[in-house]
C-alpha cells in the first residue's frame, strides 16, 4: 500500500481501516488462471473473506459458501445461484429446507455427514427437486464422512432418486507445506472415486482445496512459490484423469489486504519503548504468528518532522486492556510520534472477521476498496459494538 495515499487522506483514518486493493487482487487471479489448465475451475472459499465476493464473482466459477449467514450475503449482493457450492459442517433442517424450496437445484449441496445426506433427501421429496450434491471426504478432522460411509451411501443409491452426486469434496487444511503430497492426494481421490459402487466415475468431479500457504513471516523459511508450482504441476497430470475445482480462500486474497491503524500514545520504561494503537490483536491476524513472536510485513508512515534520527528499538501495542495485545514485540523504527500510522500487509485473509471483535466493546474498522481508477472506496462505516455486549433492561 502506498504510504503517499495514506498521508493525503489522514482525514479518513480516525479510526482503524482496513483497505483492500482491487487491482492488485484481480491481477493475481488472472495470474492464477494462467496456470490452470482447462480441465480445471476455481472456487473461492468465501469465509476468508466475504467483503470481496462482488468483486470476484466476474473472475471465479464457483463460491464455497459455509454458513446460512454468507449464504444471505451472496442472496442480498444478487450473486448468480448457480455458482453456490453450499457447504459447511453444520447445517440445520430449517436452512437448508428454506435453501432447497428457493433454489433447488440452481445451486450445488455438500454432504458432510450421513444426517446432512438424509436432510437434503428429505428436503428434495419435499419441495420435488433433483438436487446436486458433492459428497465430502474428511481428511483426518471433523469436517466430512468418513469413506465407509461415503461407500454406504453409494451402495444404496437407488433409495435416493432425487439426489445426484456430482463429485467429492476434499480440503487438506490450511497453510500446507509438504510438496509431493498434491500429486499423492490426487493419486487416492483418483482411486477412491473409481472404487465407488454403482457410479459412473467419468461424470464425477473433485473439488479440491489445497491449503495453499502464504509467507508471512520474514524470519520463516518461504513455501509460496514452491507450493504453488507443485500444485499446478499436480493439476497438469489430473487434468487426464477427472475434472477438479481447486478451491482457494486464504491464498486468493490475503495479499491484497492491508490494515491501517495510527499511533495513540507513546510510553519509555527504560530501554523499553511502546507505542499504542488505535487497533490491536481483535483486528489483525496472522496464522502462525505466535503470540506476536514473529513479525509481520508492516510499514511506519511519520506525518510529522522531527529533528531526531535515532533507531529505537519499540514494542507495538494495541488498545485492549490485555498483556496479549501486542502486534509486534520488537522492531526498529525511526522518529516514532503519536499520530504517525502503521500500515500492515496481507491481511486480506481473515483479519476483517476472524479477530476478537467484540472484547472492551472496541469500534469495528472502517473498510475501504482501492483501485487506481476510483482511489479509495468506503464500503463499511466504522460500526459501534457496544450495544451487542450489554443486556436489555429487564
Amino acid at each position: 500500500m502506498n504510504s503517499k495515499l495514506i498521508l493525503e487522506h489522514q482525514d479518513l483514518f480516525e479510526h482503524a481501516a482496513y483497505i483492500f486493493d482491487v487491482d492488485a487482487l484481480t491481477d493475481h487471479i488472472s495470474e492464477v488462471r494462467k496456470h490452470l489448465n482447462s480441465n480445471a475451475k476455481l472456487c473461492y472459499a468465501m469465509k476468508a473473506n466475504p467483503f470481496l465476493v462482488k468483486v470476484l464473482e466476474p473472475h471465479i466459477d464457483t463460491f464455497e459458501v459455509c454458513s446460512f449467514g454468507e449464504f444471505h450475503i451472496c442472496e442480498d449482493l444478487g450473486i448468480d445461484m448457480s455458482k453456490i457450492v453450499l457447504s459447511g459442517v453444520f447445517k440445520g433442517k430449517s436452512d437448508i429446507d428454506k435453501v432447497v424450496e428457493k433454489y433447488g437445484s440452481t445451486i450445488v449441496y455438500t454432504a458432510e455427514s450421513l444426517r446432512h445426506w438424509e436432510l437434503l433427501f428429505a428436503a428434495s421429496q419435499e419441495f420435488n427437486a433433483t438436487l446436486n450434491v458433492y459428497l465430502r471426504l474428511s481428511s483426518g478432522s471433523q469436517f466430512g464422512m468418513s469413506k465407509a460411509d461415503i461407500t454406504s451411501i453409494c451402495e444404496n443409491i437407488s433409495q435416493y432418486p432425487s439426489l445426484n452426486i456430482v463429485g467429492i469434496h476434499y480440503f487438506v487444511g490450511t497453510q500446507r507445506k509438504a510438496a509431493t503430497k498434491y500429486e499423492r492426494d490426487f493419486r487416492k481421490l483418483n482411486e477412491f472415486v473409481i472404487s465407488l459402487p454403482y457410479l459412473d466415475s467419468s461424470k464425477l468431479s473433485l473439488e479440491y482445496g489445497p491449503g495453499l500457504p502464504i509467507d508471512y513471516f520474514e524470519e520463516d523459511e518461504k513455501f509460496e512459490d514452491v507450493m504453488t508450482t507443485a500444485l499446478y504441476e499436480a493439476l497438469e497430470k489430473q487434468a487426464k484423469v477427472l475434472p477438479v475445482t481447486v478451491e482457494l480462500g486464504r491464498y486468493l486474497v490475503a495479499n491484497c489486504g492491508h490494515y491501517v491503524t495510527r499511533i495513540e500514545d507513546i510510553k519509555h520504561h527504560r530501554d523499553l519503548h511502546i507505542a499504542i494503537v488505535n487497533g490491536g490483536m481483535h483486528q489483525v491476524n496472522y496464522f502462525g504468528q505466535s503470540m506476536a513472536m514473529k513479525t509481520p510485513p508492516f510499514k511506519h508512515i511519520e506525518t510529522h518532522v522531527s529533528q531526531r534520527d535515532e533507531t529505537e528499538s519499540w514494542t507495538l501495542c494495541g488498545a485492549l486492556c490485555t498483556t496479549s495485545d501486542i502486534l509486534v514485540k520488537s522492531c526498529e523504527l525511526k522518529n516514532v510520534n503519536i499520530g504517525d500510522f502503521l500500515i500492515f500487509d496481507k491481511v486480506g485473509a481473515y483479519s476483517v472477521t476472524e479477530g476478537i471483535a467484540l472484547f472492551l466493546s472496541r469500534d469495528l474498522p472502517q473498510v475501504y476498496f482501492y483501485s487506481e481508477a476510483k482511489g479509495l472506496t468506503k464500503v463499511r462505516n466504522s460500526i459501534e459494538t457496544y450495544p451487542l455486549n450489554m443486556a436489555k433492561e429487564q
